[in-house]
């Protein structure tokens, strides 16, 4: 998941641009094929999964943050900074949690 985030943000130029549009739609599927998907209806699912093909692109999500998302270079550079004191953060609490529901939830 970090490596789909980095190549969103890395990604430059117009084929660039394809990249992480296509990256950041690829992120919401799967998150919603791992989490929502499971309790919706077959009807629902091909649903949500066009639905998720109008998400913006990364240059809109980009200016949905004002300003200081014009300044592409360092938002992303800020925006990486944290996310990876996130996930160092937050890995070992997924590792414990994984651990504990493994018994119950074989595909963690």
């Amino acid at each position: 998941m970090l490596a789909r985030g980095e190549r969103t943000l890395d990604a430059s130029g117009p084929e660039g641009e394809k990249t992480a549009n296509r990256a950041i739609r690829d992120a919401a599927v799967d998150a919603y094929d791992r989490t929502y998907a499971k309790h919706h209806n077959a009807v629902l699912r091909a649903i949500a999964r066009k639905v998720l093909n109008f998400l913006p692109s990364r240059e809109k999500f980009y200016t949905a943050f004002g300003k200081n998302g014009r300044d592409r270079k360092r938002w992303s550079r800020d925006l990486r900074g944290e996310l990876k004191s996130f996930l160092g953060a937050l890995r070992p609490c997924l590792a414990r949690l994984k651990d504990h529901f493994a018994e119950h939830v074989p595909d963690l």
